[in-house]
């Protein structure tokens, strides 16, 4: 958006998400006694989905004159108007394929809801001038899981919410500290945490003083020689 605005875009933000009574709401509606059901289905279903569309919608129609283009993160509502485009990090046919990992959403869902989140992002996807996705790999699914022509897709990858500029130099390692490797995330398994134990075990072997520290998670089971856990951290603590 800052570019954009650099450019001489003149951008208007408007917030889909569900909040106050619209969220007690349609979490009343998705309700399942197990959570991770519940919290699946509220962001996924097709309550939340309509009920986002809405916000969205109503978003658009305040604007003071009719945008010339609709910049999405996601397929969990409806395109408000268009030419759209998306910015996407997943997409269902991605979740569906690590299924066997046990992190992904549609381990939660019935067969129904998952084909019918499927054929909305379907939709979604086929109706966008363009999309730009988090990766290469997921690039590709939305080229042959979708059918969107490949020209139509762009890799932008994450940014970082900051001035990049502003971060100072790194300086050279202070003579006698161990090598550490940081690794920052809430959902350990899912983020291939087994994969960075195993390599830091490697490591290990060449470095016996190298360390691993490790926010988020509370628990990883056993923690192995050289790894910290610090568990989750207040983003507004010092």
């Amino acid at each position: 958006l800052v570019a954009l605005r650099a450019g001489g875009v003149r951008v208007h933000v408007r917030d889909a998400e569900l909040y106050g009574w619209r969220k007690l709401l349609v979490a009343a509606r998705v309700w399942s006694p197990d959570r991770k059901r519940w919290q699946t289905r509220f962001r996924l279903g097709g309550e939340a989905f309509a009920a986002r569309s809405a916000r969205a919608r109503a978003g658009v129609r305040a604007l003071p004159d009719r945008p010339d283009a609709y910049l999405q993160i996601g397929a969990t509502f409806r395109p408000a108007g268009a030419p759209y485009f998306l910015y996407c990090d997943w997409n269902a046919r991605v979740a569906e394929r690590f299924a066997t990992s046990g992190q992904s959403p549609v381990n939660h869902l019935r067969a129904a809801e998952q084909a019918a989140i499927d054929a909305r992002e379907t939709a979604i996807y086929q109706g966008a001038s363009a999309i730009f996705t988090i990766s290469e790999r997921l690039r590709a699914s939305f080229v042959t899981d979708y059918g969107v022509a490949p020209e139509r897709v762009v890799v932008a990858y994450p940014g970082p919410n900051m001035d990049a500029a502003a971060i100072p130099v790194r300086g050279a390692r202070r003579a006698g500290a161990p090598p550490t490797v940081l690794f920052v995330g809430k959902e350990f398994a899912r983020k291939g945490g087994d994969v960075l134990l195993a390599a830091f075990a490697r490591v290990r072997e060449r470095l016996p003083d190298a360390r691993c520290v490790i926010v988020g998670p509370s628990d990883i089971g056993a923690v192995p020689a050289g790894v910290e856990l610090l568990g989750p951290l207040r983003k507004d603590d010092p």
